[in-house]
């Protein structure tokens, strides 16, 4: 008959979330979920998705999937500042936000770097395309492939990224659904570098930003994800 580990209630004893029930079986008991479907349900990178978008979520239509990344990381944090009035002992807690910063790290091909796939959304004037007369017509233009200089004007432009998080469960047969995503609004880049030294497999470049806020995002909803499929405009890519 088999057993089907989706469908079928679980094997084990039911999970807990409250203490009370935790206690009466704890060496058996789950927390929080079943944990025999752990390697269904974690999320995994191979399942998820880094896109780019327009800077704010609001204005984005359409997204283009960044391609070969290895890694990517952000973290975001807050101000506070502990303070106490004179005859008490209690703490009062101002607080504000601070910028979000990442980074990106992706592999070097043939074909657009990281820059170039970072910009593939962001429509270019001629006057910053080509501002810089050391580079020959058109290398920093739509047409190209590859981009350079992060003291181009171009790189003034922010831009937005997406982040969706899958795991097995939630891909298969290309259901659209997800664990959840976020999109990282007004990314301005500050810094590239790239590594490579003898008897390296590849050629690594990374890039770090800042960004204004993360907010949570409805991936599967807009026009561009109708049927679970990405636009991913490779034509633009092309030199």
């Amino acid at each position: 008959m088999g057993y089907n580990i989706v469908t079928d209630p679980p094997l084990s004893t039911p999970t807990k979330t409250d203490i009370a029930g935790w206690i009466q079986n704890y060496k058996e008991q789950f927390i929080e979920q079943n944990h025999d479907h752990t390697m269904l349900s974690l999320v995994s990178p191979d399942d998820s998705l880094v896109v780019i978008g327009s800077p704010r979520l609001s204005n984005s239509d359409e997204f283009y999937v960044i391609g070969l990344v290895n890694s990517i990381q952000y973290s975001e944090s807050a101000n506070v500042q502990p303070m106490k009035a004179i005859g008490s002992r209690r703490h009062i807690f101002a607080r504000t936000n601070s910028p979000v910063q990442g980074s990106i790290s992706r592999m070097m091909i043939l074909g657009g770097n990281l820059y170039r796939a970072l910009y593939a959304m962001t429509k270019l004037s001629d006057p910053l395309a080509d501002r810089n007369a050391k580079f020959a017509v058109g290398a920093n233009g739509e047409d190209s492939s590859w981009y350079t200089n992060l003291e181009e004007d171009l790189f003034r432009i922010p831009i937005g990224l997406g982040i969706i998080y899958n795991s097995p469960a939630t891909i298969a047969e290309g259901s659209a659904t997800s664990v959840g995503a976020e999109f990282i609004e007004v990314c301005s880049l500050v810094n590239r570098s790239v590594s490579k030294q003898s008897g390296q497999a590849i050629v690594m470049e990374q890039v770090s930003f800042m960004a204004d806020r993360v907010v949570p995002w409805d991936a599967y909803a807009g026009p561009d994800f109708e049927g679970g499929s990405y636009a991913n405009l490779t034509g633009s890519m092309v030199g």
